[in-house]
């Protein structure tokens, strides 16, 4: 089951990066404003959403 997890929460994680991604390119953002933002979006979200969802102890 926390394979299962895991990997809903890795295409989850992947998805938003892409969102924000495109989000910052049809806004005109610079791409390296866009990294930044992925940056700061991508992995605290990750390791959230793995600690409670994936790895939750019962």
């Amino acid at each position: 089951m926390s394979y299962l997890r895991f990997v809903a929460v890795s295409l989850f994680s992947l998805a938003t990066t892409i969102t924000v991604a495109a989000f910052c390119e049809v806004a005109g953002i610079d791409y390296r404003a866009g990294l930044v933002a992925v940056i700061l979006v991508t992995p605290p979200m990750t390791y959230l959403l793995q600690k409670r969802f994936t790895y939750r102890y019962r």
